[in-house]
């Protein structure tokens, strides 16, 4: 059995054994001055300064209660713009100032992931952007975009999803979490059914 296809059955796996995402989701409450701050945020985001747009973050979405809503409805369009390293940046920053948005950080790293994969042309060039940082939601989250626009995963598309980076030796970490994210995308596409799951897996040559 292949690397990849090891890969692929293992993250099935454990998806299938009980990993939440909630990504997208919206917390109780009203988000302050959503309109301002989106405006003070694209100001900021002209200047490429994440760590200037982490402290805005920070300071605006302090509420616990509306803090997700807050700091997805401002990262999320980051990501639908093309940012997606930027938005990523300042999940980063915003998590040294908050350990509540550093424990959660998977959360938010992967809504930026699905806002890249709908809105990028392909997965290369949204993988690209991504990091590994809080546990590579956002590859998980763009493999995710990907699948949502499958109406069904043959070999020839289980096998092109990743092409880009089979070649190359030096992207075996990044080809790694293509893969792992196809783990993710299939147990998502089969309702979490083990055995289609795993199916799916072996369609990868």
């Amino acid at each position: 059995m292949s690397r990849s296809r090891i890969g692929c059955v293992l993250i099935v796996a454990v998806i299938v054994s009980g990993c939440a995402n909630r990504p997208g989701g919206e917390a109780s409450g009203a988000v302050p001055d959503s309109a301002a701050l989106a405006s003070q945020i694209a100001r900021l985001a002209e200047s490429g300064d994440s760590v200037a747009i982490a402290r805005k973050l920070h300071d605006a979405c302090a509420n616990q209660d509306t803090r997700q809503q807050c700091l997805e409805a401002q990262l999320v369009p980051l990501a639908t713009q093309g940012k997606v390293r930027l938005a990523m940046g300042a999940l980063g920053q915003v998590a040294v100032l908050d350990p509540n948005v550093r424990s959660e950080g998977h959360m938010y790293a992967h809504a930026i992931g699905i806002a890249a994969g709908k809105s990028l042309s392909n997965v290369a060039s949204a993988f690209t952007q991504c990091s590994e940082s809080f546990q590579s939601g956002c590859y998980h989250g763009v493999i995710q975009a990907w699948f949502a626009k499958q109406p069904a995963v043959g070999e020839e598309e289980a096998n092109e999803l990743c092409e880009p980076f089979r070649g190359d030796e030096n992207q075996r970490w990044i080809r790694f979490q293509c893969v792992h994210g196809m783990g993710h995308g299939l147990t998502m596409l089969y309702k979490h059914d083990l055995r289609e799951g795993l199916e799916g897996c072996d369609l990868l040559s």
